[in-house]
């Protein structure tokens, strides 16, 4: 059958009806378009017009000093969440503090002091941003690193922000460490506290000497646990006088 058996008595074909139908779906998105740039710009409005509803409030009226104090107190109390368990609520109070209004969100991530308690089992994407917002700020590093595949990218990315790091507190296995280790030493002069809990999936144990930790100078370490499933190696205040040593490297290879 050709083109011209097609035509109807108006002489319209099929392909011109198509042609028409594209053009009335153009006309029909653009008009559609411009209501959606149309409300965009009312949401805007909106936005500032809650934003200085907000600056009217009486905690408007607090400097964001005193305001950054009291964000890290509430980070710091023991209410819980009907929600979550305590630890997982406890860390995340500062997304939830970051998420009440601008001016909370603006002086949130202006004091570094917020985001420098990391725990690698939020992974990657969130310790890289944490490390950024944590700017200079000593590092709290925490987490169960047995249980998540992606614990290793984490810890790597706070290797290269060791000369920071005051305390680690990690549930780890004997070879999450074997990763980390090398032959040279590793500079962590800042760190005050070294607690390491052996996981149960760890089948070899905390034998002499441990993998990673081993390599690290330790200037300032004050506080060491070692703990092992049937044991528990007690803290150790540690100056520079409890590392007695031949050298100036001290090392924690004499102690583990």
């Amino acid at each position: 059958m050709d083109k011209g058996a097609l035509l109807t008595e108006t002489d319209v074909s099929p392909f011109d009806e198509d042609a028409v139908v594209i053009e009335a779906q153009k006309e029909i998105k653009k008009e559609i378009s411009t209501h959606y740039t149309e409300i965009s710009s009312h949401y805007t409005q909106i936005t500032e017009l809650k934003r200085r509803l907000n600056a009217l409030l009486p905690t408007a009226r607090l400097p964001p000093e005193l305001l950054a104090e009291i964000f890290l107190a509430y980070m710091k109390t023991h209410e819980n969440s009907t929600f979550y368990s305590f630890q997982r609520y406890e860390y995340h109070r500062r997304f939830y503090i970051a998420q009440v209004c601008h001016r909370w969100r603006q002086v949130a991530l202006e004091d570094p002091r917020l985001w420098a308690d990391i725990d690698l089992s939020t992974g990657p994407r969130c310790v890289t941003e944490m490390l950024l917002r944590s700017k200079k700020a000593p590092l709290t590093i925490s987490g169960n690193v047995s249980r998540f595949k992606h614990s290793s990218a984490s810890f790597k990315l706070l290797l290269a922000e060791l000369s920071r790091v005051h305390v680690i507190e990690l549930l780890v296995t004997r070879s999450f460490l074997q990763e980390f280790h090398t032959s040279g030493p590793r500079n962590a002069t800042c760190l005050r506290a070294l607690k390491l809990y052996r996981s149960r999936q760890d089948t070899v144990g905390f034998t002499q000497p441990l993998p990673f930790i081993s390599t690290l100078l330790l200037f300032n370490l004050e506080d060491l646990c070692l703990c092992d499933i049937g044991r528990i190696f007690p803290p150790i205040l540690a100056s520079q006088h409890a590392f007695a040593s031949h050298t100036d490297t001290r090392r924690l290879s004499h102690l583990v």
